[in-house]
């Protein structure tokens, strides 16, 4: 997964990057920036896009 690729999977889920950051384990929203901005997506953090991407939203675990 490019940067851009994760940058189009976080916008099709409706998330914002504060909100994506709690899903994918991240203290903030600043990583999310980073990977968005060209740093190499890690493979775990593509495979939980992916694992968003094709899951309905009422499946999710439940973050705070």
């Amino acid at each position: 997964m490019t940067p851009a690729e994760f940058r189009t999977a976080r916008k099709s889920l409706g998330l914002t990057g504060e909100e994506i950051a709690v899903y994918l384990g991240y203290g903030s929203k600043t990583r999310v920036s980073a990977v968005e901005n060209g740093e190499t997506v890690p493979t775990q953090t593509a495979i939980i896009m992916q694992y968003l991407l094709i899951t309905p939203r009422d499946q999710w675990i439940k973050c705070p």
